[in-house]
């Protein structure tokens, strides 16, 4: 079994961004034979903890999955973290199996993502609910 560097060092090279978006610090590490934790400047973690405020108050003051989203978005800033914050925590409270509204948005974004992808979280899926 792969170790998590090992996995997220699989993924970052296999499925590269079309742009050249990654810090150098970052790449390096990505393509390093032997990976360790460094030190991160700059687009680190700082970044994706700053909007979550913002995040949440989306999601408090939403009635559904759409409405935090929708949220979100409207607050301006960094709107695709605080969208993906607010997305994740509203997934995770409103999601319904019954409701036609996720499984459409599954079926529209599995068009988008690898087969390996779609085979990960089939079998994420199948260990969560046991």
């Amino acid at each position: 079994m792969l170790a998590l560097f090992q996995w997220m060092q699989h993924f970052g090279c296999k499925y590269p961004p079309e742009q050249d978006c990654y810090g150098a610090r970052f790449a390096d590490w990505l393509r390093s034979p032997t990976p360790a934790t460094y030190n991160s400047f700059g687009n680190g973690s700082a970044m994706r903890v700053s909007p979550c405020p913002q995040a949440i108050i989306a999601f408090l003051e939403s009635d559904s999955f759409e409405d935090a989203v929708r949220n979100a978005v409207s607050m301006g800033g960094d709107s695709d973290t605080i969208g993906a914050i607010a997305g994740s925590i509203a997934w995770a409270y409103y999601y319904d199996r019954s409701d036609d509204t996720f499984s459409r948005l599954i079926d529209a974004v599995n068009k988008y993502l690898p087969q390996e992808f779609i085979r990960i979280i089939e079998e994420f899926e199948s260990v969560r609910h046991v």
